[in-house]
């Protein structure tokens, strides 16, 4: 598949230096900047960090592909991904992720890697990530916010951020068992909103949010100074419901916990090929074994989200610590 190629020296944010980050605890040295990330030294960078580079790409894997949809190919350890126009990669061995600008919209080429690239080298290294949001309630521990796409997660989350909770992520977080318990890796400190919401939110000044993609109404925030790199354990899993009548909370059984958990493991149509069903299996049985999930509903025809925190913030967090 043929893209138009810029030149690399061209590329935004490139230079003679490495750039060093961290993402969901792992070390990334890079030769480009990544800025939404959380930065560190080469002294400070994890143990087995992705190595990110610039370079010319080829499609071809070194082992059979197990999925060929032509824009995108995988097997268990290799991953190449074209969005024709923005942007080429290939992630390989859960250690490398190579990168082809295929035009000189860096922020846009930047949203396919974070959501994509990153994505695949986790899943190569055995790691699970989710589709979720969360809060630090006053205790330490993270309450998750799972659910279909437009749910409300990350409404949600800074909703309660209004209320006073801390934000801990958005969009995506590890779920492991670390030593008997329940733990939760964040992936970077950014949430995404829409317009709407944007107006709406006290929290943070409109001039920190940017425009995310020409053409769509959906908006970034950073909040690197109280962002959380470490493990932290889990209070309970949220699951939204928008397609009721009024808003309600209750408690749901393990079993059907485990069937809504396992619809928001993030890029879900790559795992079964990528040979990852038996860890996943493992994965939410250990989390939901440690952890309580309650399913909140909310009419999805008039604005309730203030309501629906406090709901959540009383009926579930609250009467959960007591």
């Amino acid at each position: 598949m043929e893209g138009r190629v810029i030149s690399l020296s061209s590329v935004q944010n490139v230079g003679n230096k490495l750039y060093y980050y961290q993402v969901f605890g792992i070390g990334i040295e890079s030769d480009f900047a990544l800025d939404s990330l959380v930065p560190c030294s080469a002294e400070t960078l994890p143990l087995n960090p992705i190595i990110v580079r610039l370079g010319n790409i080829s499609a071809e894997l070194t082992d059979e592909p197990t999925v060929d949809a032509g824009w995108y190919k995988f097997n268990s350890k290799e991953f190449y991904y074209e969005i024709p126009d923005v942007i080429r990669f290939i992630a390989a061995n859960g250690r490398s992720i190579m990168v082809e600008p295929l035009c000189d919209d860096w922020q846009k080429m930047l949203l396919f890697f974070y959501s994509n690239a990153v994505a695949a080298v986790l899943l190569q290294r055995g790691l699970t990530p989710f589709h979720v949001s969360g809060v630090l309630d006053k205790s330490g521990k993270v309450w998750l916010f799972a659910g279909h796409s437009k749910a409300g997660k990350s409404t949600t989350a800074l909703m309660l951020k209004e209320r006073g909770y801390e934000l801990f992520t958005d969009d995506t977080a590890l779920l492991e068992v670390i030593n008997g318990k329940a733990m939760t890796v964040a992936s970077y400190p950014m949430i995404r909103v829409w317009e709407k919401t944007l107006e709406k939110q006290q929290t943070f000044a409109q001039k920190k949010a940017f425009q995310m993609r020409k053409g769509i109404n959906k908006y970034g925030i950073h909040f690197h100074e109280t962002f959380h790199q470490e493990p932290i354990e889990i209070a309970g899993i949220v699951f939204l419901n928008n397609k009721t009548e009024s808003l309600g909370v209750e408690p749901i059984s393990r079993l059907k916990a485990f069937s809504m958990l396992r619809q928001n493991v993030y890029r879900n149509n790559w795992t079964s090929k990528m040979g990852l069903e038996h860890k996943i299996f493992n994965t939410i049985s250990g989390i939901l074994a440690k952890t309580p999930a309650f399913q909140a509903f909310r009419p999805s025809d008039r604005q309730s989200f203030d309501e629906f925190a406090l709901l959540i913030e009383e009926q579930i967090i609250e009467k959960s610590s007591n």
